[in-house]
């Protein structure tokens, strides 16, 4: 399940694998406040013991607590199959840093989906999943935009300026530097 704002995605598959010991797992990926994911799957030996026709309660809103907004940061927040054309910016949660936007990749168990997810968080970089590539049968693989590197350059006076470098730029740089 992957939540962000009011949206939220529940990718869901079942079925027989060779691979696996009995087993439930939950792992909460990336934890509230901001985009939220839990992954939840089980293993088990007898003949039909996958018949379930719910889920379990792997969200529960009630337990969790109304998070104090932000007054300085807001972030396009949204979860779609696809693409999130037009995502709406929304006031983060207290306790978020940064803005996020990626895509999960989620192949396997009769699913070959992609996800963009979009939202407040406090997790650095690309790593909502925690470096977690597989749930169950399915592989799921984190894609980021590719952003050019931002240095952070500090002034006398102790003002702070950013240069965005381009890594092909700065080796050509530097090549014409040493020449």
């Amino acid at each position: 399940m992957i939540k962000a704002g009011t949206n939220a995605a529940i990718l869901t598959t079942k079925g027989c694998s060779s691979e696996g010991t009995q087993a439930v797992t939950f792992v909460q990926h990336s934890p509230p406040p901001g985009i939220m994911i839990v992954s939840y799957s089980s293993y088990c030996e007898d003949s039909l013991c996958n018949n379930r026709v719910n889920l379990p309660d792997l969200w529960n809103p009630s337990i969790l607590p109304a998070p104090n907004t932000s007054v300085t940061l807001h972030c396009p927040t949204c979860v779609a199959l696809g693409s999130c054309l037009n995502a709406p910016s929304l006031p983060c949660p207290s306790g978020t840093t940064r803005c996020y936007q990626g895509k999960l990749k989620v192949t396997g168990g009769d699913i070959d989906s992609t996800l963009e997810v979009k939202g407040c968080t406090s997790t650095l970089g690309c790593r909502l999943m925690s470096g977690i590539l597989t749930v169950g049968p399915m592989w799921v693989k984190e894609m980021c935009p590719h952003q050019s590197t931002i240095q952070s350059r500090n002034i006398e006076n102790g003002a702070t300026t950013w240069f965005p470098i381009s890594f092909g730029r700065l080796e050509l740089l530097l090549l014409l530097l040493l020449l």
